[in-house]
């Protein structure tokens, strides 16, 4: 049985960073693989974070690229984790693709300090942070790097959840006072937001 400690896995969007810097911020913190949660992992319009780009410069800096957006992307081709056109997360979180990316990101993060990359510059914005680090942080510490290169533990990402949909407030009507569930309805709150909807 593993059970060697992770420290922590980091979140990262590429889209307020040149290649080069971008490229600085994952030595910064050391990152030894990353892992690619976009479902398409192409940019048209940031052609150097391309897929067949990234797997060739990655490795030159001593980076594993691995592409995970099958299993832990938000644009799933199974229409059954969608409602009305539009992809729920609790679905997806409950799928067996995304519950076999979880155990191989985890063990991507023990031996290896690792980073999810998606697009989204802020991690509230991003299924990153609402999908999939909802679902990790019970077992591993996650740092989102902001774009100045900053981090924020996910608590803090959490408490700013809570401030934009005004239920920072334990005394609130029909939510409950503890912070679970004040956190699960800005979770689902912010997921109907950003979720993906499926072009018919």
């Amino acid at each position: 049985m593993n059970n060697k400690i992770i420290p922590a896995v980091y979140t990262i969007g590429y889209s307020p960073h040149s290649l080069d810097d971008f490229l600085c911020i994952l030595q910064k913190y050391a990152v030894t693989v990353l892992a690619d949660v976009r479902s398409a992992p192409y940019s048209s319009y940031r052609r150097e974070f391309n897929y067949t780009n990234l797997k060739k410069i990655l490795p030159e800096q001593g980076i594993l690229y691995v592409f995970l957006g099958r299993e832990l992307g938000a644009r799933y081709e199974d229409g059954s984790v969608y409602i009305d056109g539009r992809a729920d997360y609790d679905r997806i979180a409950g799928h067996h693709l995304f519950l076999e990316g979880m155990s191989r990101l985890k063990e991507l993060a023990g031996n290896n300090t690792a980073a999810l990359m998606c697009a989204e510059k802020d991690p509230l914005t991003c299924h990153r942070a609402v999908l999939i680090s909802r679902h990790l942080k019970s077992r591993i510490k996650v740092l989102h790097i902001l774009p100045d290169g900053s981090l924020e533990p996910h608590d803090h990402t959490e408490t700013r959840l809570l401030k934009l949909f005004e239920l920072d407030q334990p005394e609130l009507p029909g939510v409950g006072r503890s912070l679970e569930a004040r956190l699960e309805l800005a979770y689902t709150k912010q997921s109907k937001k950003i979720a993906y909807i499926a072009k018919e």
